[in-house]
């Protein structure tokens, strides 16, 4: 007896023990079953379902900092923009977390604000992150985004070598379609010149940027260079392979101003003749051929391309310009109408909200995930 008094207080504590240890399994499924039905739900597109079950696991897991971020992520995706950004202002107080996690949570902090329209508050909160962390693909994600609405393209330029310094990779060309961007914008505002040094910037970076090809291109068209357009373009034609019709819509571009017809029509039949597939080039040549009047040749290369992609409306509203602009003529609209009805075949026209299940007939019950009134027809 006395033995037992004395054995009490042990097997107390060991029962107390595994009590402890059996609400902790019971805790540890309850919120791994929480998790995994969130990421379910969030694959599926569920996305209010998903934001359910990572506000549940959220409570459960003592405020889990990896789930409150992933939860005020999913608040900004779904526009609820406030509560984004109260949950990741939360969560960047905490005392508990390491560099890299509060650099990225400052980081999804900045991207609240940047949807939010509040500029400089995202570029702090961004700022934050890249000294706390370093120079994130995360933070250059967002980082470009702020910087170019803002207009500071130096800054996006160093935050770019940041981030290839930090991970040791060659940013070149991402630095070169950054230089392309800001000659886009000040092409778009008529500041020719800044645009072009902005072009020559991105070539010197990646001599096969191929955007910042075009756009040098376009920009001398624009300031009566087309001469120099010709040359440059011609130079530049090997970074166009399997592109061939950007090379052929520019090279149209700039016979057209320099109204000499040989200079794209010839290399654009000759590469028809080499690869009859290739609609877009035969595309390029009708709206060329239709530009200049000769309706009867644009229509054979556009009806050619519609053989090959019937089902590219691009084409179709060539052939509908086409038969506005040469007038009334029922056997070219007789013709077109045989080919469509011959050649095209459409697909499934209806898809379910919820799971993307497409089919031909319209259910009030999708076959895949079985939601009701889910279905709705696909624009085409």
């Amino acid at each position: 007896m006395e033995y037992f008094w004395i054995g009490l207080p042990g097997a107390l504590l060991a029962l107390y023990s595994f009590y402890l240890w059996l609400d902790h399994e019971e805790a540890t499924a309850s919120r791994t079953y929480l998790l995994a039905r969130a990421l379910n739900t969030l694959v599926e597109g569920r996305e209010q379902e998903a934001t359910e079950a990572l506000r549940l696991l959220y409570q459960e897991s003592d405020q889990d900092a990896g789930v409150g971020l992933v939860l005020g992520s999913l608040f900004r995706r779904r526009g609820k923009l406030k509560m984004a950004t109260q949950t990741h202002k939360g969560l960047v107080l905490r005392e508990d977390l390491d560099d890299d996690m509060r650099g990225l949570i400052h980081t999804e902090l900045a991207a609240d604000y940047l949807a939010s329209g509040m500029l400089e508050r995202a570029q702090k909160a961004l700022e934050t992150a890249v000294e706390v962390a370093g120079a994130s693909e995360t933070a250059v994600f967002y980082g470009r985004r702020i910087y170019m609405k803002l207009g500071e393209w130096e800054s996006a330029y160093k935050l770019i070598q940041a981030h290839g310094k930090k991970e040791g990779r060659n940013v070149k060309p991402d630095l070169a379609m950054l230089r392309n961007l800001q000659g886009e914008h000040d092409f778009e505002v008529a500041l020719y010149e800044p645009a072009a040094a902005a072009f020559k910037k991105a070539l010197s970076l990646d001599a096969g940027c191929l955007p910042a090809i075009i756009n040098s291109s376009r920009c001398m068209r624009y300031t009566d260079k087309s001469a120099k357009a010709l040359t440059f373009l011609q130079k530049h034609e090997a970074a166009f392979e399997g592109h061939e019709w950007q090379y052929q819509k520019e090279l149209m571009k700039i016979a057209m101003r320099l109204e000499n017809h040989d200079i794209f029509v010839l290399p654009a039949m000759a590469r028809i003749e080499a690869e009859p597939d290739d609609w877009r080039t035969r595309s390029v040549l009708g709206s060329f051929l239709m530009e200049i009047g000769d309706f009867d040749a644009a229509y054979v290369q556009l009806r050619a391309a519609l053989e090959t992609a019937p089902e590219t409306l691009l084409l179709h509203q060539k052939m509908w310009q086409l038969m506005w602009r040469q007038g009334e003529n029922p056997e070219l609209f007789h013709q077109y109408q045989q080919l469509v009805r011959d050649q095209i075949h459409f697909g499934a026209t209806y898809e379910c909200g919820r799971c993307r299940h497409r089919d031909t007939r319209l259910h009030h019950q999708c076959p895949s995930c079985y939601e009701m009134n889910s279905y709705h027809e696909r624009r085409l």
